[in-house]
């Protein structure tokens, strides 16, 4: 993933993960490697010659879930403890929680829910922020 989330910094993440998926547990385990440095625009402005980067290597990337009921079944609610959510990886040391809940209502269409909570930096000497959101939607299964 490239990320030039400002006119002066860019991020490149990359990355491999590993699923498992049994009846009421689902897991991901893999690594990371996120480097940031200053765009050509940035380097060019301030006048910088050095082109040095920041790198994060091997960052441990997971996720476990566990839910009432199994996958396949009509509806269901679990609980997930990960560091990973679509396209943003946070630090292992800042997990996040969520509660989520899903009802098939017809073949293709599926409603969902989830309540997520980030946490305050528990593992870390110095607190971060922490955070709640809530997401909510109608899948539809594309055959």
């Amino acid at each position: 993933m490239y990320n030039p989330f400002s006119n002066l910094v860019h991020e490149t993440n990359w990355g491999v993960l590993v699923n498992i998926k049994r009846n009421h547990f689902a897991g991901r385990l893999g690594t990371s490697f996120r480097t940031y440095s200053l765009s050509k625009s940035a380097r060019e402005e301030y006048d910088l010659e050095d082109r040095e980067k920041v790198h994060e290597n091997w960052n441990l990337v997971y996720y476990l879930q566990y839910q009432l009921k199994p996958e396949d079944h009509h509806w269901n609610v679990g609980i997930a403890l990960t560091d990973i959510d679509h396209f943003m990886i946070r630090q292992e040391t800042n997990p996040m929680v969520y509660l989520n809940g899903k009802y098939k209502l017809q073949k293709p269409l599926t409603l969902y829910a989830e309540a997520w909570y980030f946490s305050a930096g528990n593992f870390n000497l110095a607190a971060n922020y922490f955070g709640f959101f809530l997401r909510a939607g109608l899948l539809w299964n594309i055959d």
